[in-house]
């Protein structure tokens, strides 16, 4: 009988009000960027963005996934060959009296 450890090591890199340009500039340095299955959430010119977003569009749909199933836990594409050695993952928050909202993940 064969036993597999896997270690997982959770870092994070935090960069602040950078473009997404510049994030995806930084990922492509661990590697290709995968362009997700789930192409109706694609940021605008770009493949490989995927949007979670709990605001609307002007046609009353929702900008990206957001209440498509991504409020519970869930294995981004966790059926592939070979599973990705991670994610980049942005947030656009607004200002409430004068401060920033706080995001806890």
């Amino acid at each position: 009988m064969c036993a597999h450890i896997y270690i997982h090591i959770h870092t994070h890199i935090h960069i602040h009000t950078h473009p997404c340009t510049g994030q995806r500039s930084f990922s492509r340095r661990f590697g290709p960027l995968q362009t997700h299955v789930e192409a109706t959430s694609h940021m605008d010119g770009y493949s490989d963005v995927n949007l979670i977003s709990n605001l609307k569009r002007e046609d009353g749909q929702p900008t990206g996934l957001y209440g498509q199933h991504v409020e519970s836990y869930h294995s981004d594409l966790s059926y592939t060959e070979v599973w990705y050695m991670g994610m980049g993952m942005g947030m656009a928050a607004p200002m409430r009296m004068g401060k920033g909202v706080i995001w806890v993940g």
